[in-house]
């Protein structure tokens, strides 16, 4: 008899107490063929003499579930077991006494861990979260070769519209001109007859994504500073004034990386706090005799 048929009877969504009403026929059928298990708990599984509970398993079902997912988490969560528990008993007969011995190790990994999670919780309360604009200036200015460009970099404007759209000729100029007036009237034409429109003259996009607005791949130095790239297809026309540009290789602008500025200040900051933590520890049990250094033999 499967976990399916047991369900059969279920309602199509059933809570956990639902749930475990259905599977009470399972824990029954079990108990009466495993050996000796506590009387206490309800039996799920066994493997030689271990056995799973339910109370092992309920942590794996939703407030509700359907019959179909609760079937399906059960069988594979005592599946699982099953097959974990085979291993282990297979492990225990065929590795010796010392590779069985894991002391050593789950100490190590204890000791690790109550480390990192008390320095975690230092650097939670104590770290200084806070950069300034001051803090990122003067950290990039002294550490720009650190932050070179890996692509190239444009600034400008880029314009998608419909072959039908009037004036292109007075888009490019607009594109090309810095007056406000110009700058307002290809806002105000854009809105009106734009399919896409992004004026990025303030900040620097990578040149690969505006490239990947183009229907075809740009000839090679089509890119000039200042200059115009344009090119159609069957229903659109693209447009892309490029004001400036910087080449990959090239320094990155402190806008451009101003996050990973701000992480690595974060980063220096925290293992400092941490260096000092640790020493001031040191000197404090050093201070209270908490410790003492035996001579030994060198190798």
């Amino acid at each position: 008899m499967g976990f399916g048929t047991i369900f059969s009877d279920c309602r199509y969504m059933i809570s956990f107490s639902e749930f475990r009403r259905c599977l009470l026929p399972v824990i029954l059928f079990l108990t009466l063929f495993s050996c000796a298990p506590s009387e206490e708990r309800q039996v799920v599984a066994r493997v030689n003499d271990k056995y799973l509970y339910f109370d092992e398993m309920a942590h794996i079902f939703p407030d509700k579930v359907t019959r179909e997912d609760s079937t399906a988490l059960a069988q594979l969560f005592v599946e699982n077991w099953i097959k974990t528990q085979l291993l282990l008993d297979r492990a225990e007969l065929n590795l010796s006494e010392e590779q069985m011995s894991i002391t050593k190790e789950i100490e190590a990994y204890r000791s690790s861990l109550l480390v990192f999670r008390y320095k975690e919780s230092m650097v939670k309360a104590k770290l200084d979260t806070a950069v300034s604009d001051q803090d990122l200036e003067a950290y990039y200015e002294a550490n720009k070769s650190n932050f070179v460009q890996a692509e190239d970099l444009i600034k400008g404007v880029f314009v998608k519209l419909p072959l039908s759209a009037p004036k292109f000729e007075q888009v490019r100029n607009w594109m090309g001109s810095v007056d406000e007036k110009d700058i307002r009237d290809l806002d105000n034409y854009c809105y009106t007859f734009a399919s896409k429109y992004d004026y990025f003259d303030d900040d620097w996009v990578a040149l690969p994504v505006v490239q990947a607005e183009f229907p075809e791949p740009w000839p090679r130095g089509a890119v000039m500073t200042p200059g115009l790239v344009e090119q159609s297809d069957s229903a659109f026309r693209y447009f892309v004034y490029v004001r400036e540009r910087l080449n990959s290789g090239e320094i990155a602008p402190l806008n451009q990386v101003r996050s990973r500025v701000r992480d690595v200040i974060l980063n220096k900051r925290k293992m400092e706090l941490l260096t000092s933590l640790e020493q001031d520890i040191y000197q404090d049990a050093l201070q209270k005799k908490l410790f003492e250094i035996y001579p030994y033999d060198k190798p």
